[in-house]
C-alpha cells in the first residue's frame, strides 16, 4: 500500500509509505514543504505554521527534514544536495534507458556510495543524468521509493557496467593511472628517507674522523723518526 498525491507546489506526483501520513516532507522536484495527506489525495497540504512554532521552524533548510518524510528505509541517514555528486569520465554512449527507469518515471531515487555517502532524493531525470555521467559507480547502492531495500546498481542496471571488477573508479580516484599514496605510505616513506639521510651523515663523519686520525698518526710517526 502506500499514499498517492500531487505536490500542491509544482504538481509532481508523489507515493510514500503508509507511516508518514501527516508527517512534513519536501518535494524532490521543487523542494517545497508540505504535509503529506492522511490517504491518497490530490494534493499534498500546506504546512502551516502554529503560534508556539519559533520562527527558525520556517527557514528550516532541506538537511533538517526527517529521512522518513521522504519515505527511505529505517538504516538511510543523511540527505545530501543532489548537486554534491562528483563527476566521473563520461559514458562513451548512453544507450536506452534500463527498464528500472521506464517503467517507474515519476520514482524519486536516492544512491549510497561505497564511502557512506549518501544522495538524494532525485528525479528520474537526474537519476538518469547520474547514470549517464558515470556518478554511480557498479558498487553503489541505489533505492526507490516503491522499494522495500536497497539494492546495488550492478543488480538492477547490469547493462551500464561492463563488470563489477572492471569500470569506474572510486570516488577517491584520481584521473591518474597511479593512485596517490595513502598518509601511512607518505609517512613511512618521510621516515626512510630520514633514516638514509642520517646514514649518509654518519658514515661521512666517520670517514672524515678516520682520514684526521691517519693524518695525525702519519704525523706522529714522522715526527718520532726525525
Amino acid at each position: 500500500m502506500g499514499i498517492r498525491f500531487r505536490c500542491h507546489h509544482c504538481q509532481h506526483e508523489l507515493f510514500v509509505k503508509d507511516f508518514l501520513a501527516g508527517k512534513r516532507g519536501k518535494c524532490p522536484e521543487c523542494q517545497g514543504s508540505f504535509r503529506v495527506p492522511e490517504s491518497d489525495a490530490q494534493f499534498s497540504e500546506e504546512i502551516l505554521r502554529q503560534k508556539s512554532e519559533p520562527d527558525q521552524i520556517e527557514s528550516q533548510s532541506a538537511s533538517d527534514s526527517v529521512v522518513d518524510d521522504l519515505g527511505l528505509p529505517e538504516d538511510c541517514s543523511t540527505l545530501l544536495p543532489t548537486g554534491h555528486l562528483d563527476v566521473r569520465t563520461e559514458r562513451e554512449e548512453a544507450g536506452p534507458l534500463p527498464s528500472v527507469l521506464t517503467e517507474s518515471p515519476n520514482a524519486t531515487w536516492y544512491v549510497r556510495l561505497e564511502d557512506g555517502n549518501q544522495y538524494g532524493p532525485a528525479s528520474s531525470a537526474i537519476f538518469t543524468q547520474w547514470l549517464h555521467e558515470n556518478r554511480i559507480l557498479s558498487t553503489s547502492l541505489i533505492w526507490r521509493d516503491d522499494w522495500p531495500e536497497w539494492k546495488t546498481a550492478q543488480s538492477v542496471l547490469p547493462d551500464s557496467f561492463s563488470s563489477p571488477s572492471t569500470g569506474i573508479p572510486s570516488p577517491l580516484a584520481t584521473t591518474s593511472s597511479v593512485s596517490p599514496a595513502s598518509p601511512i605510505q607518505t609517512r613511512h616513506a618521510i621516515r626512510k628517507l630520514k633514516q638514509k639521510r642520517n646514514y649518509t651523515i654518519l658514515l661521512t663523519t666517520l670517514i672524515v674522523v678516520a682520514v684526521v686520525l691517519v693524518i695525525a698518526l702519519a704525523v706522529v710517526l714522522s715526527t718520532q723518526q726525525t
